[in-house]
């Protein structure tokens, strides 16, 4: 009776801990933001001397996900939402380039299993507004999907600057 009793507990357990990791596994598993600051050969400036800014800054997110289907929805960046450009890699790394503060090359490595995504980030001609149960902090990103029918709402906290190519 008791050993009925502890096999019908382990079970149960089993069941509810296989049934609670299927639903919260979420196909994304590494994303790196990362941004190049395009700054003009000639650089306009006021009466003074001083800078006009007229910097253009472009993001990229890479994403490693498992192979099931992700729908790229929208990303919003400093209060601004944009829509995406998804294209797959088909290598299993990626050069993205060198990293602006230390001079690293930044390579992105993809687990075989997994496939490397990179979004690319245009600014929506009608701005629309985040979801207003989500908040988030400055320089933050948040990366909207739909997996298995369902919306999902990711995190981006860190970005990387990538140091931009010189121009003439």
């Amino acid at each position: 009776m008791i050993k009925r009793q502890i096999l019908l507990f382990l079970y149960s357990f089993l069941g509810i801990t296989l049934f609670t990791f299927a639903q919260s596994n979420s196909p994304i598993k590494n994303i790196y933001a990362v941004y190049m600051v395009h700054i003009p050969g000639n650089i306009p400036v006021d009466r003074n001397g001083n800078a006009i800014s007229t910097f253009d800054t472009s993001t990229i997110i890479y994403v490693e996900s498992t192979p099931t289907f992700i729908l790229w929805v929208k990303v919003w960046k400093n209060n601004k939402s944009y829509s995406i450009l998804s294209t797959p890699i088909a290598n299993s790394y990626l050069d993205v380039g060198t990293k602006n503060t230390s001079n690293e090359k930044m390579i992105i490595r993809v687990s075989k299993e997994n496939k490397l995504w990179q979004l690319q980030l245009s600014p929506d001609e009608k701005n629309t507004s985040i979801p207003s149960r989500i908040k988030l902090a400055p320089g933050e990103i948040l990366l909207q999907t739909i997996y298995r029918g369902k919306k999902n709402f990711k995190r981006i906290t860190y970005q990387t600057e990538l140091r931009s190519i010189p121009s003439v």
